[in-house]
């Protein structure tokens, strides 16, 4: 596995001269880094070889917007440096303010407690509020429009990496034994999304909204971070993920804590401004069948991610990830 290094030119571009350099989880294509200086700590990130300047700069630009309609779980703003995002050696590096936290959850894990999931739940429904209304007001938003062709278009792939895996151990030839079955969820999931599409209004989806994504302090969520997977799409599509990522039983078998999700969704719907079109979408038999298969589709989304660049050393985290993931495709379906 190949060392995280920084490069000079990056340092040297945002004039920083870190003390020590404290590197977080992130995917495997991605580099983040806290950075503490003499001054102040910077949180760094690296971004994927293969990320789009254009659409990187519309997610910086819009997390800046959403502030301006009500969403406070943002880092506070750099004010001492001109530059915010660079580019060196072919890889974009943006740079922004550290908060202290409590210690930061990684992806994996299941049973959080109670506060924190009600936390994430009212942070979830901020954002949606904020971004509902931001799309409202004619703001032009250069961000793609979740549907389900990603899935079907990762299915070979994912099913690739599956049998790429030189891991033997009893899940992974389940899971890869499996693949026929866990393919047709995916289609029929896909099938039911697509038919219910107009449900709900479009809303900023962020697309990664897992523990490690957002910080505490003392218990309370300060600041939701990575709006690189943000795009424009159903509400579903974040609240789906995130029941999938918070609400797994912390037991050997990973599946979804149904009383935990239950909780987390009524948590949401509590925070949601009564004013949005989608208040008591939880009474609408239409919405909860989707829900579930946006679950479905979440759960397959982890699994993809788990399984990426398979050649690759899977990682334990990485493992349990898939583990989860293919549970709670099984439970859903």
């Amino acid at each position: 596995m190949r060392s995280k290094v920084i490069p000079d030119a990056v340092l040297a571009r945002f004039g920083l001269v870190p003390l020590s350099i404290k590197w977080l989880d992130s995917d495997s294509a991605s580099l983040v880094a806290v950075l503490e200086c003499a001054d102040v700590s910077y949180l760094l990130k690296g971004y994927r070889q293969d990320s789009d300047r254009k659409k990187v700069e519309a997610q910086l630009h819009l997390t800046a917007q959403l502030a301006d309609y009500g969403f406070s779980y943002l880092p506070p703003a750099l004010t001492n440096h001109a530059e915010s995002l660079i580019e060196v050696e072919g890889r974009l590096w943006s740079l922004g303010s550290f908060v202290v936290a409590d210690r930061p959850f990684g992806w994996t894990g299941g049973g959080y407690a109670r506060q924190h999931c009600q936390e994430a739940a009212r942070v979830l429904s901020s954002l949606h509020a904020a971004g509902y209304r931001l799309l409202g007001s004619g703001f032009p938003i250069n961000l793609p429009l979740v549907d389900c062709a990603f899935y079907e278009q990762a299915w070979p792939k994912c099913e690739r990496g599956l049998g790429l895996l030189d891991v033997e151990s009893e899940f992974w030839c389940q899971a890869r034994d499996s693949a026929p079955y866990l393919h047709s969820l995916l289609l029929e999931a896909c099938r039911k999304v697509e038919l219910c599409l107009p449900l709900l209004p479009p809303v900023v989806v962020h697309g990664d909204f897992h523990p490690g994504n957002l910080l505490f302090l003392q218990g309370k969520a300060t600041t939701l971070l990575d709006f690189e997977y943000a795009s424009v799409g159903n509400a579903l599509v974040d609240l789906a993920y995130a029941t999938v990522m918070f609400c797994a039983s912390n037991n050997a078998d990973a599946v979804i804590d149904r009383p935990a999700a239950r909780l987390f969704l009524q948590d949401y719907q509590s925070a949601l401004p009564a004013d949005l079109p989608w208040h008591g979408w939880m009474e609408q038999s239409d919405c909860v069948e989707q829900f579930e298969a946006r679950c479905i589709l979440s759960a397959f989304l982890i699994l993809f991610w788990a399984v990426e660049g398979a050649c690759a050393v899977i990682s334990s985290s990485k493992a349990q990830l898939a583990r989860n993931s293919v549970n709670a495709q099984h439970q859903y379906g």
